[in-house]
């Protein structure tokens, strides 16, 4: 069978590198094999990946199977890589077609059961999916909304494998909730910004004449304005909206 391609994001502190994830099944002994400089999570993802697969109704493939993330020198962390390699793998294998998996970007954790967990990371994966020219990126759909924050990016929101399968089976894009864009988050930050205004004097109080802080204790309720004493005679004058406690700060 050909070798199958599909492409994920391996971060490096926060910053993303494009990974190609390539998958081949093949004679030999029965057995799963991955290279590519990979960590515990990345090396245990063969028991989720095919444990997905099968509660999924999808055959594992009875030959050898070999899975290896490009770059080999790039060190490859956590569990992001469980959705490109279980597609990668079923394009190997003939379940998918591969020339359907070789463009989009596929993000994701998967539960032993076929569902596509939230991961940690979409933000900066997604940049590096735009910068290096992806234009469909296939995420968790609990991740939807902040991938859709990058612009001229298709975000495809999954909640089970089965489904995304399906999808890339038929080809048909409209079988799945599309992402286009954040038009519409941001028109809701802009509702919820509006409803507590940063400039509306009911909602926050103004801090002023703040000269320096050292052991302070209880700071009083909106309109208390006065001196909150301190060691060696430093001062705050302040009015706060809540009740707090602010912490010693180092001299």
């Amino acid at each position: 069978m050909p070798v199958a391609r599909t492409h994920c994001v391996g971060l490096v502190g926060v910053t993303g590198r494009l990974v190609e994830v390539e998958a081949d099944v093949g004679p030999g002994i029965a057995g799963t094999h991955f290279i590519g400089l990979l960590d515990t999570a990345i090396s245990e993802a063969r028991g989720r990946v095919r444990s997905a697969l099968i509660n999924s109704r999808f055959a594992w493939p009875d030959a050898r199977v070999t899975v290896s993330l490009f770059p080999a020198t790039l060190p490859k962390r956590g569990s992001i890589f469980d959705l490109a390699i279980a597609i990668a793998v079923l394009g190997a294998a003939g379940a998918v077609p591969a020339q359907r998996i070789a463009a989009p970007m596929f993000l994701g954790e998967l539960g032993l059961d076929g569902r596509v967990r939230p991961i940690r990371g979409v933000l900066p994966a997604a940049l590096a999916a735009a910068e290096a020219g992806v234009r469909t990126v296939v995420v968790p759909a609990l991740n939807a909304a902040e991938a859709a924050l990058v612009p001229d990016l298709t975000v495809v929101p999954v909640a089970t494998l089965g489904e995304l399968v399906g999808w890339l089976r038929s080809g048909d894009l409209h079988r799945l909730p599309v992402v286009a864009d954040a038009a519409s988050l941001s028109q809701d930050a802009e509702r919820i910004g509006d409803a507590g205004s940063f400039d509306d004097p009911e909602h926050v109080g103004n801090v002023r004449d703040v000269e320096h802080v050292g052991d302070v204790g209880d700071v009083g309720d909106v309109g208390d304005v006065g001196d909150v004493g301190g060691r060696g005679g430093r001062t705050v004058r302040q009015v706060s909206c809540h009740r707090r406690r602010t912490r010693r700060l180092p001299r």
